[in-house]
């Protein structure tokens, strides 16, 4: 009978250490998820904040750690731009981020003291 119980408890304690890595794989891999989201949210901060304050039409991005960045600008209303950044990721996931900004006849010419 205590060979018998002797299995039984070492089959749970193997199921309970499996449960436990299992366990930490999961938040390690949760953690380095949250990192490259992380990077790709201050990478693409960073463009919205130089395109905003560059205001070109094609803003060509540098090749990053965490992926490609991708950036358009496109005409929205009068005066006003809207600047479109991608961050692609890997495993094909994409951070999208948007901001309206003066167009840069506006911006030159506020800047000089004319309003408009």
């Amino acid at each position: 009978m205590t060979l018998l119980e002797s299995i039984v408890a070492f089959v749970i304690l193997a199921l309970v250490g499996i449960a436990c890595l299992d366990l930490g794989r999961g938040a390690a891999q949760l953690e380095r998820s949250s990192v490259e989201w992380s990077r790709a949210v201050s990478i693409g901060e960073a463009v919205l904040a130089s395109g905003a304050a560059n205001a070109p039409r094609d803003v060509n991005a540098p090749r990053n750690g965490t992926g490609d960045v991708e950036v358009q600008r496109q005409s929205w209303s009068n005066g006003v731009d809207r600047l479109d950044v991608t961050v692609v990721m890997s495993q094909g996931r994409a951070l999208h981020m948007s901001r309206l900004v003066p167009t840069a006849q506006r911006r030159t010419a506020v800047g000089r003291g004319v309003r408009q």
